[in-house]
C-alpha cells in the first residue's frame, strides 16, 4: 500500500469506527519486505552492475587493454546498465 491508501484507510477506518467495520490488515509483501533508502537502491543497483559484468567477462572475457576496442566495449556495456 502506498502512503496515500494508508491514509486514506485510516481516514475510512476512523469514519466509521462506530459501525464495526473498522478492518486494517498489513500487506504480507510490504511487511516482508524491508524499506530501503537512497543507500539501499545505490548498493543495489552496484550489485546488478557487477553480477552482470562479470557474466559478460565470462562469456566474452574481454583483453583488459587500453588500446583494445573489445575493452571499451565492455566498460560501454557496464556503463549501460
Amino acid at each position: 500500500m502506498t502512503g496515500k491508501q494508508v491514509y486514506l484507510s485510516r481516514l475510512q477506518c476512523a469514519l466509521t469506527r462506530g459501525k464495526g467495520e473498522c478492518h486494517l490488515k498489513r500487506n504480507s509483501d510490504t511487511a516482508a519486505r524491508a524499506p530501503r533508502g537512497r543507500l539501499g537502491n545505490v548498493l543495489l543497483n552496484l550489485l546488478i552492475t557487477l553480477i552482470a559484468g562479470a557474466v559478460y567477462f565470462y562469456v566474452a572475457i574481454p583483453a583488459i587493454n587500453l588500446q583494445s576496442g573489445e575493452f571499451y566495449s565492455f566498460v560501454f556495456m557496464l556503463c549501460m546498465i
